[in-house]
């Protein structure tokens, strides 16, 4: 199902986004060349490659400028995407092995905790940009309900998070709209039509499997400081939450259907 999933995801690329279609047929090739499936299953070395094939692959986040109008952005990610090794984690500050506790404990009366403290310079994924969204998760009681309308499945999400957040007014001109170059390696990803009214691109609320809507606007960023990053301890409870793994046969089914009506 991933494969039927992959194609449909090249037809709306080709309808959305146009301009990056030279990218996009590039990198479908080496797909091919490489009999490969898929793109949602990618090795590391078929990472590099794919970034050493296409410039804007490697080093992504080329969109249109977006715009939004809310105080902060937010992202979602596992504690351990922060102390694993990636960064440079000052330990002499706050332990690596009892990092999520110990922010428990920083932040116990509501208080966000400056990234720069742990941290120096700035945060990338493996591809030079971060996902965003002006969508505050914890806004509402549900917190797992809410990661869901990010577009976050179960099996992307850890019982030991943090919430990042910055403020826009700190970002001038750095925030963009996804790109079908930015979203090739992702599943979980639907191109919004570039126009010249769009200020965003929009996730898929995996918990409104028949068509998906309802999600939150979302932002791709290269080279976020982490001076102007702070962040939240999150516990969450995944079992609970079964039904939402992407990998799943009902929920590949799902995705298939919502995109052929596109």
């Amino acid at each position: 199902m991933e494969t039927k999933i992959y194609q449909e995801r090249l037809k709306i690329g080709l309808k959305s986004q146009p301009e990056f279609l030279n990218d996009q047929d590039m990198l479908n090739s080496f797909v091919i060349n490489n009999s490969l499936n898929h793109s949602y299953s990618l090795s590391n070395r078929n990472n590099f490659q794919l970034g050493e094939l296409c410039t804007n692959y490697k080093i992504g986040a080329h969109g249109n400028n977006a715009k939004l109008n809310n105080k902060y952005i937010y992202r979602l990610a596992p504690i351990s995407w922060l102390t694993n090794g990636k960064f440079e984690w000052d330990d002499s500050i706050i332990s690596i092995v009892n990092a999520f506790e110990e922010l428990l404990d920083r932040t116990q009366h509501g208080d966000w905790y400056p990234l720069n403290n742990v941290i120096a310079g700035i945060i990338n994924n493996k591809r030079g940009f971060t996902w965003w969204t002006d969508y505050d998760p914890l806004s509402v009681k549900n917190h797992m309900k809410a990661i869901h309308k990010m577009g976050i499945a179960n099996n992307w999400i850890n019982e030991k998070s943090v919430i990042m957040r910055c403020e826009l007014n700190k970002l001038f001109d750095k925030i963009k709209i996804p790109t079908i170059i930015d979203g090739y390696d992702s599943i979980l990803f639907f191109p919004s039509k570039i126009t010249p009214r769009l200020k965003s691109g929009f996730t898929l609320n995996l918990r409104n499997r028949k068509d998906f809507s309802d999600g939150c606007k979302e932002i791709v960023l290269r080279d976020v400081p982490t001076s102007i990053i702070e962040i939240k301890p999150l516990k969450l409870k995944i079992m609970k939450e079964k039904l939402i793994f992407y990998n799943t046969s009902v929920f590949l089914n799902d995705l298939y259907n919502f995109l052929i009506t596109k």
